[in-house]
């Protein structure tokens, strides 16, 4: 599979995942380098570890009673995660009576590759949601002409509407003590939203079966009750398999895609009419 990665200006996008391929991707976002991922294989060599998370981690307050572990985390193996992603449910995907809600805690002081933290880290958290939506209720596409069409209009439909994040929907969070505007946008039965400010934190939800209106978080103290060890390196893929396994059990194996197309993402698909937004060129 190798590198997954079409530059558009100044930001990197991810094309959509092969659903065929393994669970965990090397997720890499607005990095100055060409180099390419190593690929997933499990038949591989470890290719590496993350170093320990550096920033507090944000996931679901004590009112969660439900599985938690660790998702995926962000960025080039190897080096300093820009973020890190917290999965709860009790299916490792969006499923019709399951609530699942993905929690991504970025760096709060800005993505260091990012000239102005405000707006663009705001975009980015925008958009890093918007695509582990956009994946998690797509389901596979059968129809050859469907996922040429769905790879066509997947960076348009992701940079057009993440661009426009500071007008999606106004949501109340509790992160911690204090309450604080988030932002969010529905597609397909599901929702992603963010929340930001500089230097206290900068974090992204992706979910289903719950409301957007009713999220708490509060900084994690452990991290032992998704899996893993927040001080250690994390390995790839082995710490991420081993926590859906052991939060899990036999349901970590089940396929999280969905079965059916939803009539958002078959708008989607034949949509003639998206187009990247203005100063955005496929290079």
């Amino acid at each position: 599979m190798g590198d997954r990665r079409a530059t558009l200006g100044l930001v990197t996008v991810l094309r959509p995942i092969d659903p065929d391929g393994p669970r965990h991707q090397v997720v890499v976002t607005r990095v100055p380098t060409t180099r390419t991922e190593p690929d997933a294989d499990p038949g591989r060599e470890d290719p590496g570890s993350w170093p320990p998370i550096d920033f507090p981690v944000l996931g679901l307050d004590g009112s969660w009673e439900g599985p938690r572990w660790l998702e995926s985390v962000d960025g080039v193996i190897g080096e300093l995660a820009p973020r890190i992603w917290l999965a709860h449910g009790d299916r490792p995907g969006p499923v019709r009576g399951h609530p699942w809600i993905l929690v991504a805690t970025a760096r709060p002081s800005g993505i260091p590759w990012a000239d102005h933290p405000g707006m663009v880290l705001e975009r980015e958290l925008a958009w890093s949601g918007l695509y582990r939506l956009m994946h998690s209720v797509t389901p596979y596409l059968e129809d050859r002409d469907h996922r040429r069409r769905y790879a066509r209009n997947f960076a348009p439909y992701l940079l057009t509407r993440a661009s426009r994040c500071e007008s999606w929907a106004p949501a109340r969070w509790t992160i911690g003590t204090k309450t604080t505007t988030a932002r969010f946008a529905r597609l397909a039965g599901a929702w992603t939203g963010w929340a930001f400010e500089l230097d206290k934190f900068a974090v992204t939800v992706v979910a289903s079966g719950v409301s957007p209106h009713d999220i708490r978080l509060r900084r994690i103290s452990s991290a032992r009750p998704y899996h893993f060890d927040v001080r250690a390196p994390i390995s790839y893929p082995q710490t991420l398999d081993t926590a859906r396994d052991q939060a899990l059990g036999p349901r970590a194996a089940d396929d999280p895609r969905p079965h059916r197309l939803h009539s958002d993402i078959r708008k989607l698909i034949y949509n003639d009419r998206l187009k990247l937004p203005p100063g955005y060129a496929v290079a």
